[in-house]
């Protein structure tokens, strides 16, 4: 995932494509927008892990946004709010699907990867304001866009691709969102056959009913020779490959399944050329269900793969009761810390101890006793261990983000280290009730972090929302040491107009000497009297 763009969410009119890179820093005032920046991630993730009604979970374990009337911009005139994603669809991107989603990639060839923003709009039904549907889709893929409309019957009304009205050829389609977050579009089957009008339930059934194969068929016997065997156009069609008009261009101009005349036909086009822009549309158009498949299978990957450490953790207790739970991370708020830790192996604590030693100067250690068990902090200063209830209140609202911060960035997640998506750790406000000397060596633990992950193969990107002075600081003192690398940075600034409370976002960033630019000047400092 690259970057993120939200429209009309609570004040957030248009962040515009925010990128997400390993270390993603979100600073403004109060009230300026970067907690809902940060709370869409945890929101994605309970509404693709949870059974839903519809596209959004507004309100659920991770985070509440209430409902969509109380999470839409009041200020906008648009009743949509808009989600916005941008990846890559690599060229070999079937290699690690099973032979079902790999046939589905064959039939539509990737010819190199594909830049895919692809932005759902999501509304509320007229006779039902309670649910949340999607109604409106689009997608740019690789310099060509798609638009899809949907009604409430779930029919597609509108399938633009690249301004050309596909509905046109005679196809009609419909749409399911009852499998994800993005609605996948399907032919129903036939009517006029006897069957109801339901898609199709398998992914195989949906292969054999793909949306134009039959035109692209038609098209292409014109410009082969009339000799040609019905199984060659077959073949020939089969290779058509999706990519940006140069690459679909040369991709069907140097293909030798058409034969001499194909060849003949072909090398008279150029990227403007009507015929050209029929087949190309007409390609993507069919590519849609894979396309459409792929994105919500990488979007729910993604989703799955976000941790999130909320403003307020679970304030220590002095034994926590012990459980039988299988527990695979720290929750939001921290309080199934102690069961965590308990259910680590003995050398996994142990390893958890040095890290915390090693980067934050104490370690960290578990007790049990009948029934219960507990925390025990030890500062290199001291000689013995101290309850956690009995340490400053920071180290209990520090504890959750460095355990699921080593965690994450260790071989504990070798099961995700093979995964195609990013992980996301979004936390909100890690310095509360920290010392600056700790915030700084806080801020050595992300980046400890991010290149352990680094080392094994985990993409992690960390999304920070502070108001910390010493965190952002830090940073640069680290790139200025050439400890950690400006361009893995990104620092997102929330601006709250006092006019209009209208939000702007800038992005800054920072040099090879560790100072920012696109700064503003008195970023953090009070106005003037």
């Amino acid at each position: 995932m690259e970057a993120i763009r939200l429209r009309n969410l609570r004040n957030l009119r248009d962040t515009d494509l925010i990128q997400i890179r390993p270390i993603t820093f979100l600073l403004g005032s109060n009230s300026s927008g970067k907690s809902t920046f940060l709370r869409c991630f945890p929101l994605i993730k309970q509404s693709i892990t949870t059974r839903t009604t519809g596209p959004i979970l507004w309100f659920g374990d991770l985070v509440d946004f209430g409902s969509f009337s109380e999470a839409l911009n009041n200020k906008s005139n648009s009743k949509e709010i808009c989600f916005a994603y941008k990846f890559q669809i690599p060229k070999n991107s079937g290699r690690s699907m099973n032979a079902a989603q790999f046939r589905l990639l064959q039939l539509h060839p990737i010819i190199e990867d594909l830049d895919i923003v692809i932005e759902i709009k999501v509304t509320t039904e007229e006779k039902r304001q309670k649910n949340t549907i999607c109604k409106e889709f689009s997608l740019s893929i690789s310099g060509h866009t798609i638009n899809i409309e949907i009604d409430s019957a779930k029919e597609v009304l509108v399938f633009d691709v690249n301004g050309r009205n596909i509905l046109a050829e005679g196809l009609r389609l419909k749409a399911d969102q009852s499998n994800g977050f993005i609605p996948q579009i399907y032919k129903p089957k036939d009517e006029r056959e006897g069957e109801d009008d339901s898609f199709y339930p398998s992914m195989n059934e949906r292969i054999r009913n793909l949306f134009l194969v039959d035109k692209l068929v038609e098209l292409s016997r014109k410009l082969v020779h009339h000799k040609t065997s019905q199984s060659t156009v077959n073949w020939l069609v089969k290779g058509f490959g999706i990519g940006s008009s140069k690459s679909m261009l040369a991709n069907l101009q140097n293909t030798t399944r058409g034969g001499k005349k194909w060849s003949k036909e072909t090398e008279k086009w150029s990227e403007n050329s009507d015929e050209f822009k029929s087949f190309r549309d007409l390609i993507i158009a069919n590519s849609m269900f894979s396309i459409l498949w792929y994105c919500n299978n990488y979007v729910s990957g993604f989703a799955r793969n976000v941790s999130y450490i909320g403003p307020v953790r679970a304030t220590a207790e002095r034994y926590y009761r012990s459980q039988d739970l299988a527990v695979g991370e720290v929750d939001p708020q921290g309080k199934n810390l102690a069961m965590f830790l308990r259910n680590l192996t003995d050398p996994d604590r142990k390893d958890f101890a040095n890290w915390t030693e090693k980067y934050l100067g104490f370690s960290v250690n578990i007790s049990s006793s009948v029934g219960h068990v507990s925390l025990k902090i030890k500062e290199e200063i001291l000689m013995t261990e101290i309850n956690l209830a009995d340490t400053g209140f920071g180290f209990s609202q520090i504890l959750p983000i460095l355990t699921q911060l080593w965690w994450l960035g260790r071989k504990s997640t070798k099961a995700t280290v093979r995964s195609m998506y990013p992980v996301i750790f979004a936390i909100e406000q890690p310095e509360l009730h920290l010392h600056p000397k700790l915030q700084a060596l806080l801020a050595d633990s992300f980046i400890a972090t991010v290149k352990a992950a680094k080392e094994i193969g985990l993409d992690l990107r960390l999304i920070i929302e502070t108001h910390s002075e010493t965190l952002i600081n830090r940073l640069g003192h680290r790139i200025a040491n050439n400890d950690y690398p400006e361009e893995d940075v990104n620092v997102v600034l929330f601006d709250k107009s006092q006019s209009d409370n209208h939000i702007s976002v800038r992005i800054a960033s920072y040099d090879q000497e560790g100072f920012l630019n696109n700064w503003p000047l008195g970023f953090f400092e009070p106005e003037m009297i």
